[in-house]
């Protein structure tokens, strides 16, 4: 008796009830994944021997053929209140002949921490000017500057 014949391995997908193809070992498969929805997925294995005794695999995988889609303005599981405005973009298109990658940009705006620095530098630039700052001998006597080196 050759293995072939007695041996064989189903393939399920996403906890269906029949399988989606059944192979003879060795085999190779092709999953096409454009035919699905994005999400997670899972492809179960069965395979059988002669006597009958099966052997399951579960692989998990994530399909993500169609557009991207970026939501500004919350985030997964915050606490809210009162109105929330989103900025919301979809972008694809990668297997189009005239796809426009300006579209997978979202505009948003810019993050705290960005002007947080930027004040800082401002305020430092002012602090350093100010304490470096040494008019000429022409003004060091006058009313709006008073040397107080000489007290």
């Amino acid at each position: 008796m050759d293995q072939k014949d007695h041996s064989k391995i189903e393939v399920y997908l996403d906890d269906g009830d029949e399988p989606i193809v059944v192979y003879n070992p060795p085999a190779q498969m092709v999953l096409d994944t454009t035919t699905l929805d994005d999400g997670e997925h899972l492809l179960k294995f069965i395979a059988s021997d002669e006597s009958n005794k099966k052997s399951i695999k579960k692989i998990k995988f994530v399909v993500r053929n169609g557009p991207g889609i970026s939501v500004d303005g919350l985030k997964e599981n915050e606490v809210v209140e009162g109105n929330l405005q989103l900025l919301l973009n979809a972008y694809g298109g990668a297997y189009l002949e005239r796809w426009e990658p300006h579209r997978a940009e979202t505009p948003a705006p810019i993050p705290t921490w960005t002007w947080i620095i930027f004040i800082i530098i401002v305020a430092w630039s002012i602090f350093y000017f100010v304490d470096q700052w040494n008019p000429s001998e022409k003004y060091e006597n006058t009313p709006t500057y008073q040397n107080n080196s000489s007290k």
